[in-house]
């Protein structure tokens, strides 16, 4: 035999005057077959009449009132289901009204017993489903208020976004126009020399040679823009916990481990936006500057006027060290031949140097250990008497970052030398720039008694420090425009090479 489950719709069970189930309201049936509550039913009679309140047909009541009506028979069919399914299944008991819960064990309390047997340890705590249903509608009304808040943070964090985004967009477009009128100005200048040598056109054969030479560099010389677009726009998601004053991030930075690569010398490297420039193993001085981007795709080699000692390359410049005269020379970047032009008038060694849309700082160790920061060819600042220092490179903002052998990390600001911040910084042996407005900082690890292991942290603005890698590290290179690091091994002669992630 098919058994056939039916379903009927709770509305159906609905009071149209009490807007409730009539369920247990002792349920009485009009004339018309519209059922209601029977309290409902006495309130709306009047002088034995009274009218549906669902088809509005108005009924004679029988005598004595709605009290005499009769019963809806289907409710006691009902009521037969609801006992059986009214019955805790464990104990055979009825069902407790109202429903209780046991938070401790996430369950629900069906009968007395369960209460009395399965619930009453001290750490059972029992909540009746009202407290339950009231912490509910409690929790719903702080996630819907929540929401509210997110929905307004939302559209404020959005709004001072379209306002960022319209000042750079402003400042960019400043920048152009800046960069316009000077390749205008350098056409400009050509043009006026190029009268003035038609000038003095009656003095070409008492200065043919000069004149020569002069005509060789403007055929040759030409501004050349550099079609790789770089926008070093980095916007940071801090969380601020209001209650304790305290952040959350920036997020902590991971190494991700790319290859090895043998052909790239692990003394004499510099990294830029796009590559990687070195010199070969052949000899102790070079003329010659290789370059290989990140991904292996491309490599050329750049021929210098001198042979350098050491290489600093940025977004357009490339600085090299004298091999012989140990001054520091600088030309524009090219992908064939550079001619070094002196930079700095006495000997030096490269500490740092950071590249602006304008303007370059670059930050150098005379011998006469003075450390000294120039802006462009301009001098800026010295400071007297840094033998005792052991690196050194430019923070984001231009202020220069200084590792003593005293221990302790010093900030100058940029245009005067001023101390503005010291650490103490004990172990620390190499600092240097990389991408996102951060630096890494090498630390020797003399806890396990080796004096050979190193521990490189990546550190942000406020110098919050999160470890990267340990091991027997030598050097590492990175640069500010660009999230790879080399890192040089004692174990291995070939640099590795990683991406902060």
């Amino acid at each position: 035999m098919t058994t056939t489950q039916y379903t009927i719709d709770s509305s159906d069970l609905q009071c149209a005057i009490c807007l409730e189930p009539w369920v247990n309201k002792d349920p009485r049936m009009l004339p018309c077959q519209h059922t209601f509550c029977l309290s409902c039913l006495i309130i709306q009679e009047k002088d034995n009449k009274i009218v549906c309140a669902i088809c509005r047909t108005p009924l004679l009541l029988p005598e004595g009132g709605a009290p005499h009506l009769a019963k809806n028979i289907f409710f006691n069919r009902i009521k037969e289901i609801r006992n059986e399914l009214d019955i805790c299944k464990k104990h055979d008991k009825e069902l407790l009204n109202p429903t209780f819960f046991c938070r401790t064990c996430c369950t629900r309390v069906y009968c007395f017993d369960c209460l009395q047997l399965d619930h009453s340890l001290s750490e059972c705590r029992v909540f009746s489903h009202e407290a339950v249903k009231k912490l509910n509608i409690k929790c719903f009304e702080t996630i819907n208020q929540q929401r509210e808040n997110n929905t307004r943070s939302l559209e404020m964090i959005l709004e001072k976004f379209t306002e960022h985004k319209k000042s750079a967009h402003e400042l960019l477009d400043k920048k152009y126009r800046e960069t316009e009128m000077k390749i205008k100005e350098y056409f400009g200048n050509r043009e006026h020399e190029l009268c003035s040598f038609i000038d003095r056109t009656d003095d070409i054969f008492v200065k043919e040679k000069l004149f020569n030479n002069y005509l060789k560099k403007i055929s040759t010389e030409n501004i050349v823009i550099d079609e790789t677009q770089e926008l070093a726009i980095d916007h940071y998601i801090r969380v601020i916990d209001k209650a304790n004053n305290t952040s959350i991030g920036p997020f902590k930075r991971h190494l991700l481990r790319l290859r090895d690569d043998e052909n790239i010398s692990g003394s004499r490297v510099s990294l830029s936006c796009n590559g990687t420039y070195y010199f070969s193993d052949t000899g102790l001085f070079q003329k010659v500057l290789n370059f290989q981007t990140f991904t292996s795709e491309e490599n050329y080699s750049i021929q210098m006027n001198l042979e350098a000692s050491d290489v600093y390359v940025t977004r357009s410049y490339i600085f090299a060290l004298n091999a012989n005269s140990k001054l520091l020379y600088c030309a524009q970047k090219n992908n064939n031949f550079i001619t070094l032009e002196e930079y700095a008038n006495d000997s030096c060694k490269i500490l740092s140097i950071k590249q602006n849309v304008h303007d370059v700082n670059v930050l150098v160790m005379k011998c006469s250990n003075e450390l000294c920061q120039y802006e462009n060819s301009d001098f800026l600042w010295s400071k007297q008497n840094y033998n005792d220092l052991v690196d050194a490179t430019h923070f984001e903002n231009g202020n220069a970052l200084v590792v003593l052998k005293s221990h302790m990390l010093i900030e100058h600001e940029f245009r005067t030398g001023n101390q503005i911040r010291a650490f103490p910084s004990r172990g620390l042996c190499q600092i240097t720039s990389i991408s996102n407005q951060g630096i890494l900082l090498l630390f020797e690890n003399k806890e396990d008694g080796r004096d050979d292991k190193k521990i490189l942290y990546y550190a942000d603005e406020n110098f919050s420090q999160h470890k990267l890698l340990d091991g027997d590290i030598e050097r590492i290179h990175s640069t500010r425009e660009s999230n790879h690091v080399y890192v040089k091994f004692a174990s291995t002669d070939a640099l590795c090479i990683f991406k902060l992630i």
